[in-house]
């Protein structure tokens, strides 16, 4: 079933074509210029090697990948959101023929960030050795932050087209990092899959709600009952998180934003998808998530918030 405004659709297709992305096994994917070669990029994920104390955070872009990655660092007791050693530093994805001595060269337990599919990971996570942390939102709030990022990025990196036609393929799946319906589901096949590969589900918005229990939970998860969590849940809030942080994303974004950009970190609110979704945006996309996600228990927990 088709859910797409085809006139609109083929606009955003012809924007596509002004972006530096490139596509590996059906999927988009930004390079931001620090990528050479995508394929050979995957490839060399694919084997790299990990320990058992290693930490692997996955997600779909903007689904509160920084902020949940501030907190399993300071569970982790790990220095990182310096200049040297932040979240983008840690970014897998955008290692490029780095990647294996990057990995490498972090102190253990090593923490690893990652936006692609579960099945692009290393495969070493199958064996059960690995944990790793999903990070789950609504993903009309993930797209509408997505876009906007996308749209700070400097030409060829990012995507000038407008809201509408990066709505258009979020429904296909042509957007940068592809469809949040197909990742999504690609991480509950590992699951199935690979039951005793160790997985925890972090839900963006119960985060939000209720730090100190969801923080709580990752601390029995990591191993690490003895953490302050209440401590830990004032030092690692949004706002504290953006105020600390912020300076040191400024020198990425100055590097790779447009002038006046909105910036990484923004209000990470929920339900702000609202003020970018119109009410025939809203229900073509509820339709797709129920005939996409149907028996889905990752869609399930996002399904109040959409």
């Amino acid at each position: 079933m088709s859910y797409s405004n085809k006139e609109i659709l083929e606009r955003a297709r012809e924007e596509l074509k002004k972006s530096e992305d490139c596509v590996f096994e059906g999927v988009r994917y930004s390079t931001l210029g620090l990528v050479p070669d995508t394929p050979r990029m995957f490839h060399k994920i694919k084997h790299v090697e990990l320990g058992d104390s290693d930490v692997i955070l996955n997600g779909y872009p903007r689904s509160g990948n920084h902020w949940t990655f501030e907190v399993i660092g300071a569970i982790l007791n790990q220095d990182i959101g310096n200049e040297k050693d932040d979240f983008l530093f840690r970014l897998m994805d955008f290692m490029g023929d780095d990647v294996e001595s990057r990995i490498h060269g972090l102190p253990a337990p090593r923490l690893i960030n990652s936006h692609p599919w579960a099945s692009r990971l290393p495969e070493i996570i199958r064996q059960g050795n690995v944990k790793i942390v999903y990070i789950l939102r609504n993903p009309k709030d993930a797209l509408a932050s997505w876009y906007r990022l996308l749209k700070d990025f400097i030409s060829p990196y990012g995507f000038e087209g407008t809201w509408e036609e990066c709505f258009e393929l979020s429904l296909t799946g042509e957007i940068p990092f592809g469809s949040w319906f197909d990742h999504v589901l690609e991480m509950e096949k590992f699951m199935k899959e690979y039951p005793d590969s160790p997985v925890h589900v972090v839900l963006y918005e119960k985060m939000k709600e209720d730090p100190v229990s969801e923080i709580k939970k990752l601390c029995d998860f990591l191993d690490r009952p003895n953490v302050d969590v209440e401590e830990l849940a004032l030092a690692t809030s949004f706002a504290q998180m953006k105020k600390k942080r912020e300076p040191i994303y400024k020198q990425s974004e100055k590097a790779l934003g447009r002038e006046g950009c909105h910036g990484v970190m923004v209000k990470g609110v929920i339900g702000g998808w609202r003020e970018w979704f119109t009410v025939d945006q809203s229900e073509r996309y509820d339709k797709a998530f129920e005939e996409k996600m149907k028996g889905s228990k990752l869609a399930d927990m996002v399904r109040e918030y959409i």
